[in-house]
């Protein structure tokens, strides 16, 4: 299986690191701390095992603005409980329902 590791970039400029599922076009919704423990993780059989976290019941609660870069030519702004370390979804001026071509996300300037 093909995965990647991306930054989730906040506002202070400090980081997070989630894992991309190249295979199945799917990046997982929780995170990282460090890059070395999300190679870790990638690293160990717990990826193979479909044992997945489960998002917190607090997340939403504490969600702030981010940058995520899945790869060098691609960003897109979104979401993340950075105390529960979980992608929350699009920001709150993004409408849920916009599909790809609503919007030039594919590159940053």
């Amino acid at each position: 299986m093909s995965h990647d590791i991306f930054p989730v970039e906040f506002k202070d400029g400090s980081r997070m690191y989630g894992i991309n599922d190249g295979t199945s076009c799917y990046m997982y919704p929780f995170l990282f701390h460090t890059q070395k423990v999300a190679q870790a993780w990638l690293s160990s059989g717990d990826r193979d095992t479909r044992i997945l976290p489960t998002e917190p019941d607090n997340a939403r609660m504490t969600e702030e603005d981010v940058i995520i870069y899945p790869d060098d030519l691609w960003a897109f702004n979104s979401r993340v409980s950075r105390p529960a370390a979980w992608i929350t979804g699009p920001n709150k001026d993004v409408s849920r329902e916009e599909t790809w071509e609503d919007h030039t996300i594919y590159c940053r300037d």
